[in-house]
């Protein structure tokens, strides 16, 4: 047994040690949430007070005990969330066999994605999501296969925490619905309406205790703002994510040019890259250099969706046709969601890699673009491991340097900036008072934005005035999330580009400490 999946171990145990060197990355983007609702959970197992939650909060009830033991020690929250990592990996392995025939490859071609690599080092839902949503494909297809209905069984628990993880898991009940149908495994159907019965039942708690359901709510809030509201952005950026948070992809394309077809195919994909130069509005401020990326960006991901709707159209072959379907109905659903993110196209990789890896006629040289795809997913994860602990640094600096009477005030703020301002004791910034002290950091979601800007005209209406006392600034060659840079892997709002490199260091968040001063104090 052990011979049989030595690489899979072997695989294991490096990327365990890969990721040691990151283990005591800081809270980031959307880690907070994760460790707010097991501190939620932590108050009250039962009715878990309302903290900002739209999914599912299983992932708080994973965490709640572990917070309780070990406290927020970011070395922890990370250690335990490696078995996600493990479940991805292992299921990934395990479809590969299924269906390529071969285990190791389409497995690093998934795990070599700065997506899947950086992902891994954070606390967010997306790794746990993905692991239990390969695992729960992985069990249904084995199972469906050889009739077993243990494995069915077990997999559609793993469907459930799925879905109690992100209610994006709700997409493996018509993937595995259609899996059921091609193959002619009824019996599968019926074992789907576990996980089905299982959200009815979350829905009806949601109801009982909170007085709405919070997935109607949810959809019901993006319906609303965001099904029809710039959905060309939402392609544009699709269109760059996919390949681009990817990467090894962009590699592969001339293994995929096997054909005249694919030749037609490419010749068909060219069209898109104009969008940059010719819509303006969407593109306002973006450099030629940038422009060009995204060209290529664009060209390579339509090039990869027009070759699965080739390998869709192709005749008397179930698994194309079945990894094709679930390719597309995951399209669909990250095209309109709210926003486009790297996290979100981790979910198309598995069926894009497994469907790649079997039109790939060339690969020989694959061993070198898999280095050379980890070795930039490296450079990318060091960048988000130091812009992640900007703000641990910023509020442990500024505590330590503060006389014990100094107050330091925030304004309203997301991701480690507002979990480490309110660790070193920080309060949240009001009414404007004579000594007070606050910092202003330069990149924050837009709402906030307007706060900050309520906040000042504040500042000038009650008659204070601000003096800089201090200003940190934090610089890095790998860029993936500022306005400045159009980069936004975390959300496209920031930027169209996934990520930015560059030769020489660039700012990528700066902050001015401000004391407050009556005017009458002068005269």
């Amino acid at each position: 047994m052990l011979k049989k999946y030595k690489y899979l171990i072997i695989l294991l145990a490096l990327f365990t040690l890969y990721n040691a060197f990151f283990i005591n990355k800081a809270i980031h983007i959307d880690d907070h949430f994760t460790v707010s609702i097991a501190k939620a959970v932590n108050e009250d197992f039962i009715n878990v007070p309302r903290v900002f939650f739209s999914n599912p909060i299983l992932l708080g009830y994973y965490y709640a005990p572990i917070i309780r033991l070990f406290g927020e020690r970011e070395a922890w929250l990370h250690i335990f969330y490696l078995p996600f990592t493990w479940l991805a990996i292992i299921a990934m392995f395990f479809l590969s066999l299924r269906f390529t025939g071969r285990g190791i490859l389409p497995t690093l071609f998934l795990i070599s994605t700065p997506a899947f690599i950086i992902m891994s080092q954070d606390i967010m839902l997306d790794i746990a999501l993905l692991g239990f949503f390969l695992a729960s494909i992985a069990l249904f297809v084995h199972g469906a296969d050889k009739d077993d209905n243990r494995l069915l069984f077990l997999s559609v628990i793993l469907i459930s925490c799925a879905i109690f993880i992100k209610y994006s898991g709700l997409m493996l009940i018509p993937i595995l619905a259609v899996y059921s149908l091609l193959y002619r495994r009824r019996k599968g159907l019926i074992f789907l309406l576990i996980p089905i019965s299982f959200f009815i039942l979350w829905n009806v708690h949601n109801l009982m205790i909170y007085g709405e359901s919070i997935f109607l709510s949810a959809v019901s809030m993006k319906l609303k703002e965001y099904f029809f509201n710039n959905i060309s952005i939402r392609v544009f950026a699709f269109l760059s994510f996919l390949s681009g948070t990817s990467i090894i992809s962009l590699f592969l394309i001339p293994s995929l040019l096997n054909s005249k077809r694919d030749l037609i195919v490419l010749t068909a994909s060219l069209p898109i890259g104009f969008c940059p130069f010719l819509a303006r509005k969407a593109f306002l401020g973006y450099s030629l250099f940038e422009k060009t990326m995204l060209t290529f960006l664009f060209i390579v991901s339509l090039y990869i969706i027009l070759k699965i709707v080739a390998t869709f159209l192709k005749p008397h072959n179930k698994d194309n046709i079945f990894l094709s379907i679930w390719f597309f109905i995951l399209l669909f659903f990250t095209i309109f969601s709210q926003f486009i993110a790297a996290r979100f196209a981790l979910l198309l990789f598995p069926p894009m890699f497994l469907i790649i890896y079997n039109q790939m006629l060339r690969k020989r040289i694959i061993a070198f673009f898999l280095i050379l795809a980890f070795s930039l997913s490296t450079i990318l994860a060091i960048g988000d491991y130091h812009f992640a602990g900007v703000y641990r640094n910023v509020f442990s600096g500024l505590k330590k340097s503060m006389s014990e009477t100094d107050q330091l005030h925030y304004l309203a703020g997301d991701w480690g900036y507002r979990y480490y301002a309110r660790k070193a004791g920080c309060r949240i910034a009001v009414e404007p008072k004579a000594g007070d002290i606050f910092i202003m950091p330069k990149d924050q979601p837009i709402p906030y934005l307007n706060i900050r800007k309520r906040y000042l005209e504040k500042i000038y209406e009650s008659g204070h005035k601000k003096t800089l006392i201090n200003r940190l600034e934090y610089f890095s060659n790998a860029v993936l999330h500022d306005r400045d840079m159009h980069a936004g892997f975390y959300c496209n709002d920031w930027g169209l580009l996934p990520f930015s490199l560059s030769m020489q260091k660039v700012l990528v968040e700066s902050f001015k400490i401000y004391k407050l001063s009556y005017l009458r104090d002068e005269y």
